[in-house]
């Protein structure tokens, strides 16, 4: 489980930088990425503490944070503890892989923003 996670999290998050590469025309935008998008995906993604602590709107923006299922899923293989069901937050974490390859083959196939 600890190398399908790894290798689910690796494949979604190198196909964002790479939508973010296509995007970004400026390395500000990438910046602004970062820190308005990634930041807070973090902050909320249960690394540090459990999801059950945290009060219902800030527990189900947790529920709908990739990186918490990235990190639910690594604990899980690690130490046998996770706040969600562990398979289906697997399955979670490779749907959103799968989602973040097909919307960069998509910005690719269209040829949004390259330059030939």
């Amino acid at each position: 489980m600890l190398l399908l996670a790894g290798v689910a999290t690796s494949v979604a998050f190198a196909f964002l930088g790479v939508v973010a590469g296509v995007i970004a025309t400026r390395i500000d935008h990438i910046f602004f990425l970062r820190t308005i998008v990634i930041q807070p995906l973090t902050f909320l993604g249960g690394v540090s503490y459990s999801a059950e602590m945290l009060p219902g709107p800030l527990r189900a923006a947790t529920y709908a944070d990739p990186i918490f299922y990235a990190a639910d899923a690594f604990r899980f293989a690690a130490v046998g503890v996770s706040d969600a069901p562990p398979y289906p937050a697997l399955a979670a974490l490779v749907i959103f892989a799968v989602v973040a390859f097909v919307g960069t083959a998509e910005l690719i196939r269209h040829g949004y923003k390259l330059r030939y």
